[in-house]
């Protein structure tokens, strides 16, 4: 399958040494260890917790006795899906009626993106951190219900600043002048309107929903897209998050189809006109196409085909081997004949 006419689109932030991160804890930072004019070679050496960038949390991370992050299965981190537009300022917060009237609608098992602009000050600032919109409790319960497969939003967290420990939860407040300055501007203390911690993170997540946190880069070039994308985290049994790479493919064409349960190898001469009828009974359009198809439903499909190919394969085997036989059993009576005719 040739890439050559496909958008590839990367929704992450840089990671690395100097990089922004959430005003909280140890920094991430990048040593030199080995380098190429005293040692030959590049070796670098990282410290720091990995809930730093574009990356993704696990629900043990926010909840006891939960699944770390190998607990999601792998289809969660591709497939079909969109990129909305729910432009936010300060402290603003993602609704239901938000994401209700998002366009392009969003489907069941949909991977969902959303873009409230907050990416565009992303920095070592306290507007990207602090004063940042998000969801909260209500959106993250409307996300459940609707389906959706997976969630990557373009701010500090999953859940609104306000609804994590920079204000009066779990061990904060980091900030405690966040509680003055939302008094001073809506008359109410932070714990009132916000009174539950993290809650998004823990819905979502605890629903088997993963969340992924600081998405960026080209988000705004797909902004009001169908698209597919690419979001894998790391092979690590005990991980309660990591950083990942975050990619959207886009087939302005609209004809890229892949081929589910196909061969690894060309098929031999005999094999090939089965192997296009078996290909032509398996397409399926992928999201940048138009539709959505979940992994579960294709996978089944896959393997019946996958099946009936093997059942074929196996009855010409017996047909050349009743012919050997058939042939072998002509050749003994024949010599039993001349046997006897001498």
């Amino acid at each position: 399958m040739s890439t050559k006419d496909l958008e590839i689109y990367d929704l992450t932030h840089r990671w690395g040494h100097g990089m922004p991160q959430w005003p909280s804890r140890a920094n991430l930072n990048v040593r030199v260890v080995e380098f190429h004019a005293k040692d030959g070679l590049l070796v670098q050496q990282f410290e720091g917790i990995m809930h730093r960038g574009t990356h993704m949390d696990a629900p043990i991370h926010v909840q006891e006795n939960q699944p770390t992050l190998t607990g999601y299965p792998l289809w969660r981190f591709f497939g079909t899906g969109v990129v909305v537009s729910i432009p936010k300022g300060k402290w603003g917060v993602i609704t239901p009626k938000d994401l209700e009237n998002a366009e392009p609608k969003i489907r069941k098992n949909d991977i969902l993106m959303i873009n409230t602009g907050s990416h565009l000050k992303y920095g070592d600032n306290p507007d990207y951190y602090a004063y940042s919109p998000g969801l909260y409790e209500e959106a993250a319960e409307w996300i459940v219900e609707r389906g959706v497969k997976l969630v990557g939003v373009d701010v500090q967290a999953l859940d609104h600043p306000l609804g994590t420990f920079l204000g009066p939860h779990g061990p904060g407040p980091a900030q405690p002048h966040l509680d003055v300055e939302y008094k001073a501007q809506t008359g109410r203390h932070i714990i009132e309107d916000f009174p539950y911690w993290e809650p998004a993170h823990k819905i979502m997540m605890t629903n088997g929903i993963p969340g992924i946190e600081n998405i960026g880069g080209d988000i705004d070039k797909i902004t009001g897209m169908r698209c597919t994308f690419f979001a894998f985290p790391w092979r690590w049994p005990d991980g309660e998050g990591c950083a990942l790479r975050v990619v959207a493919m886009l087939d302005p064409k609209q004809t890229l189809i892949l081929i589910v349960g196909g061969y690894g190898s060309p098929p031999a001469r005999g094999r090939q006109r089965s192997m296009r009828g078996r290909q032509r009974s398996v397409r399926q359009p992928t999201a940048s196409v138009g539709e959505n198809h979940d992994l579960r439903t294709i996978a089944p499909s896959a393997f019946a085909v996958r099946q009936q190919g093997q059942g074929r394969d196996r009855h010409r085997r017996l047909r050349r081997l009743r012919a050997r036989l058939r042939d072998r059993a002509w050749r003994a009576r024949w010599q039993a004949r001349a046997c006897l005719g001498q």
